[in-house]
């Protein structure tokens, strides 16, 4: 469905889709990833049905496409439902031709069945419809992207960093 001529079918499947996953009470999980220009990576997320991110990670790669499906990889079996806004990423787990990047994610476990389904993007909130939980996922990629470089302009104290642990090999 094209982004601007079907507006309308785009919102009508969101509403539905979504009303589908609060009537059954299905344990779902919604993915993105948001562009981290000045590291040249993506941030990808995980969020559940309450919006909460339940993973999330950066991935190196300049394409989106490889973020998307990267996000894919990192949800987990307690969720068997699962909705990306990126069709290529749904097809190339559908078509088994994954990238790289999602397929080391995904030896790190075990492999279980998902059931992937694409959901419309940038849809926004919809009348009438439960929380857009593709709408939080893409707030929260956006959200740890941004907190990861500090902008241009913007003082970030020392006191409001998180200290994060880390190693070296």
């Amino acid at each position: 469905m094209h982004p601007e001529r079907n507006v309308g079918r785009r919102k009508a499947r969101g509403a539905c889709l979504l009303r589908l996953i609060s009537n059954k009470n299905q344990r779902v999980s919604f993915v993105d990833a948001s562009l981290n220009e000045e590291r040249e990576a993506f941030t990808v997320v995980v969020v559940d049905n309450e919006g909460t991110v339940a993973n999330a990670a950066s991935v190196r790669t300049d394409r989106p496409e490889v973020a998307e499906q990267a996000a894919l990889a990192l949800v987990d079996r307690s969720r068997p439902f699962v909705y990306s806004d990126s069709k290529s990423a749904v097809r190339a787990f559908e078509k088994g031709s994954v990238a790289k990047v999602a397929l080391r994610i995904m030896k790190t476990c075990e492999i279980f069945q998902h059931y992937l389904c694409w959901f419309p993007a940038h849809l926004g909130v919809i009348e009438g419809a439960p929380l857009n939980l593709n709408e939080s996922a893409h707030a929260a990629a956006r959200d740890l992207t941004l907190r990861s470089v500090p902008r241009h302009g913007v003082t970030v104290l020392p006191e409001n960093r998180d200290p994060l642990p880390h190693t070296m090999r």
